[in-house]
């Protein structure tokens, strides 16, 4: 060929390429679109800023997603338009490429041919937010991610797939995810669970598909899910595998992988399917799970899996549907609708025993007891006094026992820790006696010991003859395991009966069985005073107030419920009870409203002495108090009897 007619061939070359590129559509750039590029791996595809690996990854291409295509690199990558109008390059290694304007014609009529595919919208972790079902063309169909159906979600996966359907009805993928992720946030794993990642993937690495396992602490046996995987997957590695959780929520292995192979592709075309989807819903239409079954040309019986609904629903509506799928790959019906009700009557709850030890820090072992555990949830916590006294617990104080419907629990014993006492400590503490005027009248010591409660009582015999305790009688004491006591010392305070003049409390009392015999009771310090009936102490168990002379002021219950507080010989009290000198005054005082005045301020019913002082004005004389409410007074010629009476009145009523 000469130079002349060279040049006008490559001319003719240059015009036709230029009317071809001028015949291409327009990419999003500008740039012609030459074709589509559809992702033929069985996993996600890396999609790289540039034409090699070396480039960084900008973008993932998510099995049959399809693309336009604006170029290509010589080293065997597509350059495509991504969603949002970018471009990137994808490896012709994972795609398949179709030409702009390129057809493929069948031989036969395609206008009938049909596919359902399953499309479902799930969280990062796989949860199935709702399912959809969209009736497919033969030839290829964009499928686009329905926001809509998802609120509150965000797509972090391709918006965008390509299924296609062949000859036979079948849709590749049969099944179309789209991922989102709630208010653009990872779900956190919920209290008390570790979340363990579980990948599927296949024998070259590949991921398959992504799940998750929220565990507590214990072991668990995981198996997996092969409905996760593509149909034309096997599971070739482990059938099992078992997460160990510490208490600490730490688990080992951390993540859990199973391995799976692409089976031989049929040699021949399938036979026509079509993919009916199942709704499983109570009677009020609510909607408790859907699943789908492939079904072959003819008639075919779908039958209920009670598996899919929740524990306790029972079916009412047919248990089987015949579905009838034509040569065309159509089913009719279309769907089919299962219908459960509730059952009014459940299994009872699984329960089982568990041991529960109790031990202490060296190991050694203090304690052992059984505990009931029911199906579900349970809050195992000490038992008291199973530990010695002393002993602290240093453990979890509530662990949690899951039960499971078969009746295992998980863990299946509680340990309970406990530190033992120290050693006692015995110190001296100083025991101070002072007058009213703070003056130092006596002093000695006493021994308290950390090991137990202290109680000091003065002794009268410490103070001035004739004075009154008008401190606490009984002080506590503690000690710690250092020897400090609190408090560093106690005082007790007595004063000169003559110096009284304010009305203070009568004393605290103590708790004691009368000496054996029948004592009379007098309102007052002996015989000279008001008796009420034939008052009489028989026995029981009395309260003793305090000493006035030879008497004693006491409180003791009636047969008929009542109550008293008068005063008997102390020849009534045990010789081991040492009332204190009561603190009494003589204030003259008259009331200023209606008054009752009885011997029974501690019951309020079947009182045998209650007197009423209509009015104010009634001349009283004020001898202490009992509490913040009653005043104890005496009643010169009570009742007209020529002798006084004591008793009480509201403190209210004496303008207190």
């Amino acid at each position: 060929m000469n130079r002349k007619r060279l040049s006008l061939s490559l001319l003719s070359l240059l015009m036709a390429f230029s009317l071809l590129m001028g015949m291409l559509p327009a990419g999003a750039d500008g740039r012609a679109v030459i074709g589509h590029v559809t992702v033929t791996n069985s996993s996600s595809v890396n999609i790289r800023a540039g034409g090699n690996t070396s480039y960084p990854v900008v973008s993932k291409g998510a099995p049959g997603a399809m693309y336009e295509a604006v170029g290509s690199a010589s080293s065997g990558w597509w350059e495509i338009v991504l969603d949002d109008g970018s471009t990137g390059f994808i490896s012709n290694k994972l795609t398949s490429f179709v030409p702009t304007g390129a057809t493929a014609q069948p031989a036969v009529n395609t206008a009938g041919i049909r596919a359902t595919v399953v499309v479902s919208y799930r969280t990062e972790s796989g949860q199935i937010i709702t399912t959809d079902y969209v009736q497919v063309a033969y030839g290829a169909n964009i499928l686009s991610a329905n926001d809509n159906k998802v609120p509150g979600y965000t797509l972090v996966s391709n918006r965008r797939v390509t299924v296609n359907v062949g000859l036979d009805g079948v849709a590749t993928p049969a099944t179309v995810v789209y991922t989102y992720r709630a208010g653009g946030a990872v779900t956190a794993a919920p209290q008390g669970t570790v979340q363990v990642p579980i990948y599927y993937k296949d024998v070259f690495g590949s991921l398959l598909y992504t799940d998750y396992a929220y565990l507590t602490a214990g072991s668990r046996l995981i198996i997996p899910n092969n409905a996760l995987v593509p149909p034309a997957y096997s599971l070739v590695g482990p059938q099992d595998i078992v997460v160990s959780v510490s208490a600490s929520l730490v688990a080992m292995p951390s993540t859990v992988t199973f391995l799976y192979a692409l089976n031989q592709m049929p040699t021949q075309a399938p036979a026509v399917q079509a993919t009916v989807p199942v709704y499983y819903i109570n009677n009020q239409g609510a909607f408790l799970n859907s699943t789908s079954v492939t079904l072959p040309v003819g008639y075919n019986t779908v039958t209920a899996n009670s598996n899919l609904v929740p524990a306790g629903y029972m079916l009412i509506s047919a248990a089987s549907v015949g579905v009838n799928v034509a040569a065309n790959g159509m089913a009719t019906p279309g769907s089919v609708t299962f219908t459960y009700m509730q059952s009014i009557t459940q299994a009872p709850p699984k329960t089982t025993t568990i041991p529960v030890y109790y031990k202490a820090e060296d190991g050694s072992q203090l304690n052992q007891a059984y505990v009931s555990v029911t199906q579900g949830n349970n809050a195992v916590q000490p038992q008291a006094g199973m530990a010695p006294a002393g002993y602290t617990l240093v453990s979890q104080p509530s662990v949690n026992v899951t039960v499971d419907g078969n009746g295992t629990a998980n863990p299946g014993w509680v340990t309970f820790t406990y530190r033992a006492p120290a050693p006692p400590v015995t110190v001296n503490i100083p025991v101070i006696y002072r007058d009213h005027t703070g003056a130092q009248v006596n002093a000695t010591t006493a021994s308290v010991s950390s090991n137990v409660q202290n109680t000091v009582t003065a002794n009268d015999a410490l103070a001035p003859s004739g004075y009154v305790l008008v401190s606490p009688r009984k002080v506590t004491v503690t000690v710690n395991a250092q020897g400090i006591t609190t408090p560093t010392q106690v005082v007790f305070t007595y004063q000169d009966p003559s110096t009284i003049t304010e009305p203070t409390h009568l004393p605290d009392y103590v708790k004691a069985k009368p000496n054996p015999g029948s004592w009379p009771v007098y309102t007052g310090p002996g015989p000279d005073y008001y008796r009420v009936g034939n008052a009489t102490l028989g026995g029981g168990t009395i309260r003793v107030y305090g000493r006035e002379g030879g008497w004693v002021l006491i409180g003791y219950g009636l047969s008929n419920g009542g109550y008293r507080i008068g005063y008997v010989t102390a020849d009534a009290i045990p010789a081991s009870v040492q009332p204190p000198t009561l603190r009494l005054v003589r204030v003259p005082k008259s009331n200023v409203a209606t008054s009752v005045f009885v011997d029974d301020p501690i019951v309020s019913k079947n009182r045998e002495l209650s007197v009423r002082f209509e009015g104010g004005g009634h001349p009283f004389t004020l001898l202490g108090f009992l509490s913040t409410n009653w005043a104890y007074v005496e009643v010169d010629n009570f009742q007209g009897s020529g002798k006084p009476a004591r008793g009480f009145i509201g403190r209210k009523n004496l303008g207190i």
